[in-house]
């Protein structure tokens, strides 16, 4: 299976068709203002509808992560040495893990679900990249970013998924 990424910004859900260009982190300057626009700077200014929807799905979506039966070997960041993987970080160059989602959505480091879905799939390519296809690992993300996949089209139906 390929390396697929959800995109998906309903502000240009008319790009959908166009699959040449990621939807990824566009500005609509209608909800956003200047010191907003980085993940990594925090604002007061409330959030826009659009981006509290977005992280509430989020929230909802992580917490059925957590407790997916095939999200378990997710839940904390790879142990290397507990595991007896020396080669993990040398292969593994950005680790991603569920708790790891989880600490930055908590902290706001997701400026939209955009990030989120990114992190996601970091996650699961980290997987597959180390496991091969046969272990039960990359079995198990295979089948989390199936389930993935059907809550990001369930909620997001004209957004494009690749």
């Amino acid at each position: 299976m390929s390396s697929n990424t959800a995109t998906w910004d309903p502000s240009i859900q008319h790009r959908a068709q166009d699959t040449s260009t990621p939807l990824t982190h566009t500005q609509n300057n209608s909800t956003q203002n200047s010191n907003t626009s980085s993940p990594n700077i925090k604002s007061d200014q409330p959030k826009s509808q659009l981006e509290k929807e977005q992280l509430k799905w989020c929230n909802n979506v992580l917490r059925h992560m957590k407790r997916n039966i095939n999200g378990k070997p997710f839940l904390s960041p790879v142990d290397p040495i507990a595991m007896n993987i020396p080669t993990y970080s040398q292969i593994i160059k950005t680790p991603m893990d569920i708790s790891t989602i989880d600490r930055k959505l908590s902290t706001q480091q997701y400026p939209r679900a955009q990030a989120f879905i990114d992190d996601f799939h970091l996650m699961i390519n980290n997987s597959s990249t180390f496991n091969p296809p046969e272990h039960s690992v990359h079995k198990q993300g295979k089948i989390l970013q199936e389930w993935f996949h059907k809550q990001v089209e369930k909620s997001f139906p004209h957004e494009v998924i690749r």
